[in-house]
């Protein structure tokens, strides 16, 4: 019986460690890609022309990216698209945390279906929530609405 409850034990802690194991990194890799130059100094990577970022559930695409590691930034410029789970943010120019995913624009456009957004700054505060300085929220899916 105590062989039994010593391999029992054993299991037990196996178990938990294996589920421990298999948690998804916090810190997940940051790839960028370019046409264009691409250079990485002192913490601090560029690319420009056709630049394209993935990391998790988050792709970027822009003209220019700096990637700041520490700091955790990713400023973009230049035909800025953001795409963060299901959704798509436009903008001419933005900033992405890569350990809080707060965005940060200047004329900022997305949607949530069936809405449409647009605003001269937007500030991602939380999870689905954000600060829009004046924005416009419609159904109208029209450049003028």
């Amino acid at each position: 019986m105590p062989k039994l409850l010593s391999l029992l034990a054993i299991l037990l802690l196996a178990t938990g460690g294996l589920k421990a194991a298999f948690e998804p990194p916090k810190n997940q890799p940051v790839e960028i890609t370019s046409t264009g130059q691409t250079t990485y100094e002192s913490g601090l990577a560029t690319a420009q022309d056709n630049v394209a970022i993935h990391l998790g559930d988050t792709d970027i695409y822009a003209d220019y990216a700096r990637y700041d590691s520490r700091k955790h930034e990713i400023f973009v410029k230049g035909n800025v698209r953001i795409y963060k789970d299901a959704t798509l943010y436009l903008a001419d120019h933005a900033t992405y945390n890569t350990e809080t995913k707060k965005i940060t624009a200047d004329q900022m456009e997305s949607d949530y279906q069936p809405y449409f957004v647009t605003g001269t700054k937007v500030e991602s505060i939380s999870e689905n929530a954000y600060r829009i300085d004046h924005g416009m929220f419609t159904t109208h899916d029209s450049s003028d609405p």
